[in-house]
């Protein structure tokens, strides 16, 4: 508001210095606001990003997991279609005595072999079938004359202990009692590297960040089951032998009702 002309010099410099205050402190607060505005932007993108590799996150471990699930679910169809060919017999090699694991001077019998047989006899097609996509690992090139894997990161599954001869389709089971037979599953948490850690008993497997396994069943079915315990018997952990805690390579289960999920030790 302009001040009359014959307002004194005194009042003018008064109301000068009244407009010039008023002026910064509307400018500071300008300033204040616009910082307000930005930290308050800066904390929602932050948290969009979260929410948004949080979900991304999710949706690929759930990939992961139904892409794990196909594999076995092939798996067991190429199992399916060896024991038609074999008297019903699924693959198998090795005998009840054989070590399954190195160390104190055990001469190996390779676990992973009989699962090889399903490449040798042209069951599945493909080596990528047999790693998990969640745990990663190594691929190879199969080549004639090959009767093991060549290293065990190439293999992300167990594959079940077979008693005597190796398990049979039927083995004078009906339906529902062949859908609670674990045959094939994610890897056993129990061993790394060809070593036992016992902290890993009753835990999952480490293929899908804990969460649970993908187990293939003789009857051909594939379920997600959230602990170990995912067996036929009560409280039948596929992982462990029934009242074995520590474990050299030779232990073998007792009865076929007991599963027992080997780890991958291809022959070097």
């Amino acid at each position: 508001m302009e001040l009359p002309k014959d307002t004194p010099p005194s009042v003018r410099h008064d109301e000068t210095l009244l407009a010039s205050q008023h002026e910064q402190t509307t400018l500071t607060r300008g300033v204040t606001f616009g910082r307000r505005e930005w930290t308050v932007m800066v904390l929602v993108i932050a948290l969009a990003a979260g929410i948004l590799i949080t979900a991304s996150q999710r949706s690929r471990r759930a990939r992961y997991r139904s892409t794990c699930a196909s594999q076995l679910g092939r798996m067991g169809a190429g199992l399916l279609l060896y024991a038609d060919s074999h008297g019903g017999k699924l693959p198998f090699q090795g005998n009840r005595g054989d070590a399954w694991l190195g160390g104190a001077g055990n001469p190996v019998r390779s676990s992973s072999r009989s699962l090889m047989l399903l490449l040798t006899e042209s069951y599945v097609d493909g080596t990528h079938i047999f790693r998990c996509p969640a745990a990663g690992g190594k691929g190879f090139v199969f080549r004639e004359g090959m009767d093991d894997f060549p290293l065990d990161a190439a293999v992300g599954y167990s594959y079940r202990y077979s008693l005597g001869e190796g398990l049979r389709m039927g083995g004078g089971r009906n339906d529902r009692e062949r859908s609670a037979v674990p045959v094939l599953a994610d890897a056993s948490p129990l061993f790394d590297s060809g070593q036992f850690d016992a902290s890993q008993i009753g835990r999952n497997s480490r293929n899908h960040d804990r969460d649970g396994q993908n187990v293939l069943y003789l009857s051909g079915d594939v379920r997600w089951a959230k602990t170990p315990t995912a067996g036929g018997m009560a409280d039948d952990d596929i992982y462990t032998i029934q009242g074995v805690a520590t474990y050299h390579g030779t232990e073998a289960p007792q009865s076929h009702d007991d599963t027992f999920l080997l780890p991958a030790t291809p022959q070097k």
